[in-house]
């Protein structure tokens, strides 16, 4: 019998397919699938007892009176030296607050190109006014680089990227003045 080469082929199909169905029905075992229950929460039963405030334990009596009574001393003397001839201490300050403004974030300026050019260099002083908001509003010079350019450099980036916190006086945002240095 003469079989071809499309013959051949099927046959082969034929035979890899029973072989691999008898493998995988023979020799892979066969797991069963187990669900388990999730497991039961068991309930624990608690005795609480509720105590009135005024309420006192028989033995310690004596013992308690006598607490309350110094812990009414004591509140008494700290009251004193908060409240001086019945007006009280000002609050120096607020949580939060802040003596001066603050950076949150900066960016080092870009020297210009007539700067870079020429090699010039210097460390500039600028103080600067900050807003509510935390914008800077005004700048003054405290102490320049010798070049305008350079100067007005620094300037320029501090109103264009700088981000500040403004000056914080009793949790209310003020106006607050600060002093920044560049080294070129």
């Amino acid at each position: 019998m003469y079989i071809n080469e499309k013959g051949i082929k099927r046959l082969a199909f034929v035979i890899s397919l029973v072989l691999h169905l008898v493998i995988l029905f023979v020799f892979v075992p066969h797991s069963k699938l187990k669900i388990e229950a999730a497991p039961k929460k068991y309930h624990i039963p608690v005795q609480m007892v509720v105590q009135k405030k005024n309420t006192l334990p028989k033995g310690d009596s004596r013992q308690l009176i006598k607490k309350k009574k110094n812990q009414k001393r004591v509140s008494k003397k700290k009251y004193a030296k908060k409240y001086d001839k019945g007006k009280p201490k000002s609050i120096a300050s607020m949580p939060g607050d802040r003596k001066k403004p603050v950076i949150t974030s900066s960016v080092d300026p870009l020297p210009p190109k007539e700067a870079l050019n020429n090699e010039w260099s210097g460390k500039v002083v600028v103080d600067i006014t900050i807003d509510k908001k935390g914008n800077p509003i005004k700048h003054s010079i405290v102490k320049s680089t010798g070049h305008e350019v350079l100067d007005t450099a620094f300037v320029k980036t501090i109103k264009m990227y700088y981000k500040f916190k403004p000056k914080r006086v009793m949790g209310k945002n003020v106006v607050g003045r600060i002093r920044l240095t560049y080294t070129f």
